[in-house]
This record gives C-alpha cells, structure tokens and sequence, in this order.
C-alpha cells in the first residue's frame, strides 16, 4: 500500500513563500520607516534641541498607539467578513502610498502635523492588516502544517529581522525614556548609513 502524496515544504508551496517573503520585505520596510521617523524628528527639532522635543516624541508614540486602542477590538470582526487576500494587498498598498506621502508632505509643510495624521493612517492600515494575515496564513497552508507555517512567520518577525536593527531599536527605546541622548542616536543613525 502506497502512502498518500506528502504536501511540498513549506517554501515550496507558492501561496506560503509569497507571503513570508512579503512579510519579510514589509518587516524591514517597517523598521526602515520607524528609524526615518526618528531621524525627521532629529532634523525637526535640532537634534532635540528643540523645547517640543520630548513633547514630539511622546505624540508620535500616541499616534502610532492609538489606531490599535482605537480599531484593534473591531477590525478582526470587520476583517472575517471580508476578502482576506484583498485587505491584507489594499493595506500594504495604502501603507505604501502613506510612507511615500511622509516625506513629501514634510518637505512641503515643514511641520510634523500632518506626518502624525499620515502615520495615524498607517497604523490604522496595520490593525486592519494582521488579522487579515493570522486569518489567512491557516487558508493557504495545508492544515497538517499549519503550526508550523504560522511559527515561521512569527520566527521571522521576532527574530530575523530585529538583529540588524537590534542596537538601534535599542537606542531608540534608551531615547524614548530618557537614557540616551540625541548625539548617541544620531551616531547609530550614520553607522547604519
């Protein structure tokens, strides 16, 4: 008696490998754009110099916290009831759209009121995005492998990519409460450049 046909690996599988390598490339897109939104508030205010500094950086973290106290309780139930493939590709391409705007916006305005009400859209986007994504990673896996396609994606997000950017993500957070000054980040900033 044969044994039935074993599904391909993981990475093999077409649906699978386009998501992880999606999630991959948003992943550093994302933590590019969180070092970027660092930097334009060191420009903005001249390497903190600024009285607004601490005032800035403590609105940019509400902004980017608000749409997940705002939405994240109703976008799971919104999201089941839609196209899962089609929410999670219209918040990647409207995040997308929106980091592109950031910059131009700031280079018009120079101010960062309309940045926070841009990031405030992106991270919008992003409550609607994961679930969509935890909803569809089981529909395009096999089910016997399921565990394991949901482990290596959450692998990648908490491992893979933080190790570049670990020191920096680190600094960051030793700026945020007050443990690093702006001359120590804008040092890891022209390190990585």
């Amino acid at each position: 008696m044969g044994s039935p046909a074993a599904d391909p690996p993981l990475f093999r599988q077409r649906n699978f490998s386009a998501l992880w390598w999606g999630q991959l490339v948003s992943l550093v897109g994302e933590r590019v754009t969180y070092l970027a939104l660092i930097a334009l508030l060191v420009a903005h205010t001249h390497a903190f110099r600024d009285a607004r500094s601490s005032w800035l950086l403590s609105a940019l973290a509400n902004v980017m916290l608000a749409p997940v106290l705002l939405f994240a309780p109703f976008a799971g139930a919104w999201v089941d009831r839609r196209n899962l493939r089609r929410v999670m590709v219209s918040a990647d391409l409207l995040r997308a759209g929106i980091i592109v705007l950031v910059p131009v916006l700031y280079l018009l305005t120079r101010s960062v009121t309309p940045v926070f009400v841009l990031l405030f859209l992106l991270f919008t986007c992003g409550v609607f995005f994961l679930p969509a994504k935890s909803a569809f990673t089981p529909e395009i896996v096999p089910f016997v492998v399921v565990t394991e396609g949901v482990a290596r994606i959450g692998k990648t997000m908490q491992h893979v990519l933080p190790m570049p950017f670990a020191r920096l993500e680190a600094r960051r957070g030793a700026l945020l409460d007050g443990r690093a000054s702006a001359a120590d980040c804008q040092r890891e900033l022209d390190a990585l450049a």
